[in-house]
């Protein structure tokens, strides 16, 4: 793998940590929503946290599947 390549492939995964990050305060906003009994707002963050944390599984297996591993790598899968 070149170095460009591999530089691409940190970029992923800062990106993936960050929409991570987003996901757990829409998580945390959903159970703020749930006890002020807001449901279709809470519903719409649940929604939102579910969506962002599946776009960062997603960068996960992709560079899985082609075989990328460094340390980012294993935090991130501790993340997810």
């Amino acid at each position: 793998m070149t170095r460009t390549e591999k530089q691409r492939c940190e970029y992923l995964i800062a990106e993936a940590k960050r929409i991570l990050e987003n996901s757990n305060i829409e998580y945390s906003k959903y159970e703020r929503l749930q006890k002020e009994e807001k449901k279709v707002d809470a519903e719409c963050a649940l929604r939102n946290a579910d969506q962002l944390r599946g776009y960062a599984k997603g960068i996960y297996q992709s560079l899985a599947v082609i075989g990328y591993s460094s340390e980012s790598m294993k935090k991130l899968s501790e993340m997810i």
